[in-house]
């Protein structure tokens, strides 16, 4: 492993634990900077790196998550940005063909209407419909060509369930206690597996 590589992991590795410590010790605003510093972070190891669509993803998760998590305002922009960065990995991924597109479509449309029967298709709602399906499908056609890539989407996909759940209405509490840990315990690792798919060449990082 290069020297870079083991720096930006081992101080990835430190974030990851503060801010969990900082979170089981109720100390959010600590834990909520630890966090978004990893996200900066992945950003900067991936513009060292190969400065490419990986990279543009990056940056745009960063961006969104500047209003998703530490500006908490602006939620549907943070969404949108989102669906900007999985275009982005679907361009990287390179695999799409007519029929994924078809997929794609189809996806978005039943998530819409899920969200109609069951009563919550507002805006944001909407654009998460649109972003969501992206996402299944980004990771499942990368499974084959980047595997490193394929298990960030995974834990991403975890994350973003666990997103879901905390904010569906009448969630037992333990289980909204439970999805509003996982988010970033599944998130965090994600953006660094993303992160680590932009070393070109693993023995000079």
């Amino acid at each position: 492993m290069g020297r870079i590589r083991r720096r930006f992991l081992t101080t990835e590795l430190c974030l990851y634990v503060g801010f969990l410590l900082a979170d089981a010790r109720c100390l959010y605003g600590l834990g909520t900077a630890l966090k978004y510093a990893g996200i900066l972070l992945c950003v900067a190891y991936a513009f060292s790196n190969a400065p490419h669509a990986v990279f543009a993803a990056l940056f745009l998760t960063a961006a969104a998550d500047l209003f998703l998590l530490v500006l908490n305002c602006w939620l549907a922009l943070g969404v949108t940005l989102f669906i900007a960065v999985q275009a982005l990995y679907a361009i990287h991924i390179a695999r799409d063909t007519r029929r994924t597109y078809e997929i794609r479509a189809a996806l978005v449309l039943a998530f819409w209407i899920v969200l109609w029967c069951l009563g919550i298709c507002t805006s944001l709602n909407m654009l998460a419909g649109i972003y969501f399906p992206q996402l299944l499908c980004n990771a499942a056609l990368s499974r084959k060509t980047d595997k490193c890539l394929a298990l960030g989407l995974v834990l991403f996909i975890a994350c973003d369930i666990c997103v879901g759940l905390w904010n569906l209405p009448a969630v037992p509490e333990p289980l909204h206690v439970l999805a509003g840990t996982g988010m970033w315990v599944f998130y965090f690792p994600s953006q660094v597996l993303i992160a680590l798919t932009t070393v070109e060449n693993p023995e000079k990082s």
